[in-house]
């Protein structure tokens, strides 16, 4: 296996492709934009949430609008939002690529490949998303333990024998957690850039990582923590304007506090937009470099 790109060259080159690429990734990245608007109609169809509309409606409280309302708030919520998300996400990888690649795609080609695509990168998610949370199985038997010590009383003894199966169960779980992440942490770019499909492309993203875990870790971890410190900033100037128009107008009516959190939330989202791709790109640097020294 060749030598790791260094960690200062990741940083140097995320930007430097975030820079010469900013707007084609901002065509992409502004469709977040539309997730807000769906938050908001989401809150307009269903203001006192799913749940207290779900409460209301086994009181025997609802009427038909109310459970429109309930399905279609659902819809937007655990459908349209992730959808939106997973294909915006999907349209940056492979727009990435082929900048650094520099092969010539155009938007309407990378919106198609996101939807012809879209099925596919779900189930390999999927199947990365399960291999990663199985260490969690491991505080069952600590859970059962500490069950059974309140519900029969089991004494001293048990209890600390059962807190101690249950610290063992956490830290175990941690570790394995940390690990398979990482591992299978480009699922999926294997299936988008390597074209792998399924158990293929998590078992492509073990096996790229499997020899250089902490190499690996170390890269993914400082270059987020460098370009995360200025998205956190980003949300405390938001965080203070915010705080400045309330302290101009206070006391707010009820109208000028809906605006300032609709306010909010654009800005938030803005940050997002802005945001996104230097993570992509990150990712896709380290990824690329590891493919090309295994």
């Amino acid at each position: 296996m060749g030598k790791l790109i260094s960690i200062g060259q990741i940083i140097d080159r995320s930007w430097d492709h975030y820079s010469a690429f900013f707007k084609p990734l901002m065509k992409i990245s502004l469709w977040a934009l539309i997730i807000p608007v769906l938050v908001l109609l989401r809150i307009l169809i269903v203001p006192s949430g799913e749940i207290m509309s779900l409460a209301s409606l086994f009181n025997g409280q609802g009427d038909a609008m109310l459970v429109i309302g309930l399905i279609l708030g659902v819809l937007i919520s655990l459908i349209a939002v992730p959808v939106l998300t997973i294909w915006i996400y999907i349209n940056l990888v492979k727009a990435v690529e082929s900048q650094d690649k520099k092969k010539p795609t155009s938007l309407k080609a990378l919106r198609k490949y996101g939807w012809t695509n879209f099925f596919s990168y779900f189930w390999v998610a999927i199947l990365k998303s399960v291999l990663t949370a199985l260490p969690l199985l491991l505080l069952v038997p600590g859970m059962i333990l500490i069950f059974t010590n309140i519900y029969y009383n089991g004494g001293s003894f048990w209890g600390a024998f059962s807190n101690l199966t249950m610290l063992i169960g956490v830290v175990a779980a941690l570790v394995l957690l940390i690990l398979l992440g990482i591992k299978l942490g480009f699922s999926a770019f294997e299936r988008l850039i390597a074209e792998k499909k399924g158990m293929s492309a998590v078992k492509g993203s073990y096996q790229l990582v499997t020899g250089r875990f902490w190499a690996t870790l170390w890269r993914l971890l400082i270059s987020k923590i460098v370009f995360g410190i200025g998205v956190a900033l980003l949300h405390v100037i938001i965080a203070l304007i915010i705080l400045g128009i309330e302290y101009a107008f206070f006391p707010l009516s009820e109208t000028q506090e809906a605006a300032s959190a609709i306010f909010s939330l654009f800005l938030g989202t803005g940050v997002l937009v802005l945001s996104t791709p230097i993570f992509v790109i990150v990712d896709y640097i380290i990824y690329d470099n590891l493919l090309k020294t295994k």
